[in-house]
């Protein structure tokens, strides 16, 4: 079984004044289990389009798409059981601080507090955020809301890891260390799907 199978997805976005947007038009794709697989694209091209719908967030006009042989549309909830998603957007609690951020997410989605505590623990080090536990996360640049972002999801043990934009703004030693962490995340079975944007025309 794959772990992400794509059928003819298209996506268009209807304008009350007439001319639709088509944000994805006929895509197809497959991504097998414990592979890391890149959607590479300008600004504009649908990746995160593609995101949003892989993770539930919006439907597609036509095609199907599956996560896990469960189907985004029929089965939204069980499809979201087997992911976690960075979106492009930053997505943590402005007013909790970088401790509860952490923790929080681990227990709503099941984890005991003594793995929540162990994992946190782990995390500290390897993401650099020893000194920030206890600043709320509004006070915290964009970069280093983007670290605390992605570290929020290896709290978790989902078998497939979407990442859209992920190392946006961090600096150069810390995007390598996220790579070499999905890179070693591969190596133990999980899927990965990252996007990043590519530069028409630029050498």
């Amino acid at each position: 079984m794959n772990a992400i199978d794509v059928d003819n997805v298209h996506k268009v976005y209807r304008s009350k004044a007439g001319g639709d947007a088509h944000a994805l038009n006929g895509v197809s794709f497959q991504v097998p289990a414990g592979m890391i697989y890149g959607l590479l694209g300008p600004n504009g091209a649908g990746k995160s389009t593609m995101v949003r719908i892989l993770s539930t967030i919006t439907s597609p006009t036509s095609g199907h798409a599956t996560i896990l042989g469960c189907d985004v549309v029929r089965q939204p909830l069980a499809a979201r059981r087997k992911m976690v998603v960075v979106l492009q957007h930053t997505a943590s609690e402005n007013l909790l601080t970088v401790r509860d951020n952490l923790l929080i997410y681990a227990y709503l989605h099941g984890v005991g507090t003594k793995a929540a505590h162990q994992r946190m623990n782990a995390l500290i080090e390897e993401f650099e955020l020893g000194d920030l536990l206890r600043t709320t996360v509004q006070e915290l640049s964009d970069g280093t809301k983007r670290r605390i972002q992605v570290a929020k999801i290896f709290m978790l043990d989902s078998p497939l890891m979407i990442l859209d934009e992920a190392t946006t703004g961090m600096d150069p030693l810390m995007k390598r260390r996220v790579l070499d962490r999905l890179r070693a995340e591969a190596r133990k079975g999980r899927t990965i799907l990252l996007t990043t944007q590519s530069r028409s025309g630029k050498k």
